[in-house]
């Protein structure tokens, strides 16, 4: 299917399936090049970011010529060749030649007007593919990430492409962190297709080229609220895959937990790189806010039992003193065996691969623990009776998100995290003091 190129408001060019339509002059050059009028203005590509492809600007030089390449069928594939790019119809019915993959391969035809040396100009139609290559890659933020670029997909129509995820923990590194890309070692396949050909209008994402303000309040018609949709998607997402399902049947203290039914309130303390350093996202909120909490859970539920998550040695030390101190006397569990860093940027697990500070760990055995221990995290979580914990953090957000019950599940600064919003926040001096328990 074609449809027919023509100018927009902002003098833009875009493609049309209302039978708009503009006529176009080719001008060919001597050296093989064509500039395209039209309105007396002449196409060219924007040297912003964006290249878009508009009459804007009126250059002379080769952002204004274009090369015409004709396949045995007649059509054309055109080619601007100020950046060597090839032109293709954006998400939102733009031209541009911005974020190329190598299959995007996007056909035109010249449709001659009788009686003039002008031109309809027609564009093939197709299928819009979000390709993904690159996500960040810590557990929780990679989860979330997933989960935005989906809606990002679902909103503007795309099939949704993730299979490997190339990033890399240091641009010099020859391989990236998942070794050969292989992130489905350890998640349940989230692409909507397996592969692709050239069938596809190809857009190559990035999780910059969308903002969560944007997407937040999008859901589907057949869900009757966003939080319904949210909750649904991430149960689609997060999904170990075999080899760590196969772990977590074999993990010792997830199985203890597991005993006990989904009786006991599951308490979850990020500390270490998100609270602080340069790369800092949130505060220390003050213990005694999470154990208030589980003082109310006790009363409502009846439960004196508490699983403790933490990423870091301090956080479970400092807790149990504090149920000490505070005379609470809940029963406290948590998981004797698991690797945890001290309580500072430097020794995160995030910062520990940055900086290929394994310790005691091989780096793909290092990475393969994070994730069966964030697994078995998750999974507390998520089958708990209540949940306590930061929103700010991914890994605390996602089963709130997934079970979708904030009857039971309480966060010790607001909802929604500042994730939930793919942006930071920021607190009063007030909010600041009284989170940190100084007033």
């Amino acid at each position: 299917m074609f449809c027919y190129l023509t100018l927009n408001k902002k003098n833009l060019l875009i493609s049309d399936n209302s039978n708009d339509k503009e006529e176009f002059l080719l001008e060919n050059k001597k050296d093989g090049t064509t500039r395209i009028k039209v309105n007396n203005l002449y196409l060219h590509e924007n040297g912003t970011n964006d290249r878009k492809i508009s009459i804007k600007y009126q250059t002379t030089d080769d952002f204004s010529k274009f090369i015409f390449e004709k396949e045995k069928n007649g059509n054309f594939k055109i080619k601007c060749v100020g950046s060597n790019r090839y032109i293709h119809e954006y998400f939102n019915k733009e031209l541009r030649t911005y974020n190329q993959h190598k299959k995007n391969i996007t056909y035109f035809r010249l449709e001659p007007i009788q009686n003039t040396n002008k031109f309809y100009i027609k564009i093939q139609m197709k299928k819009k593919l979000l390709y993904i290559d690159k996500l960040w890659w810590p557990f929780g933020s990679h989860i979330n990430h997933i989960f935005w670029s989906k809606i990002y997909a679902k909103k503007n129509n795309f099939t949704y492409f993730y299979r490997k995820n190339l990033l890399k923990i240091d641009p010099k590194d020859k391989e990236p962190f998942f070794t050969n890309g292989n992130f489905e070692k350890y998640f349940e396949k989230v692409s909507d297709i397996m592969d692709f050909e050239t069938e596809y209008n190809i857009f190559i994402y990035k999780h910059t080229i969308y903002t969560g303000y944007e997407i937040q309040n999008f859901k589907p018609e057949k869900y009757k609220s966003i939080r319904e949709y949210h909750s649904d998607l991430l149960k689609k997402i997060a999904r170990p895959s075999k080899f760590i399902q196969e772990k977590l049947n074999n993990h010792k203290f997830l199985n203890e937990i597991k005993k006990l039914n989904g009786k006991y309130i599951a308490v979850h303390i990020r500390w270490s790189d998100k609270i602080r350093g340069k790369g800092a996202e949130t505060i220390e909120v003050s213990l005694k806010f999470y154990l208030e909490y589980c003082v109310q859970m006790r009363k409502e539920l009846k439960i004196n039992t508490i699983v403790l998550c933490s990423d870091t040695i301090e956080g479970i030390q400092n807790f149990l003193e504090f149920n000490k101190k505070s005379e609470y006397n809940f029963d406290i569990l948590y998981d004797r065996d698991e690797f945890r860093v001290n309580n500072t940027p430097e020794d995160s697990f995030v910062q520990s691969i940055l900086k290929k500070n394994f310790k005691k760990f091989k780096r793909n055995e290092y990475i393969e623990n994070e994730y069966i221990t964030c697994f078995a995290v998750f999974t507390i979580l998520l089958e708990s009776a209540s949940i306590i914990g930061n929103l700010d953090s991914a890994m605390c957000l996602i089963p709130n998100k997934i079970r979708n019950n904030p009857k039971v599940d309480k966060s010790v600064t607001c909802f929604p995290g500042c994730w939930d919003l793919c942006g930071g926040r920021f607190y009063s001096e007030a909010q600041l003091r009284r989170l940190k328990g100084l007033s």
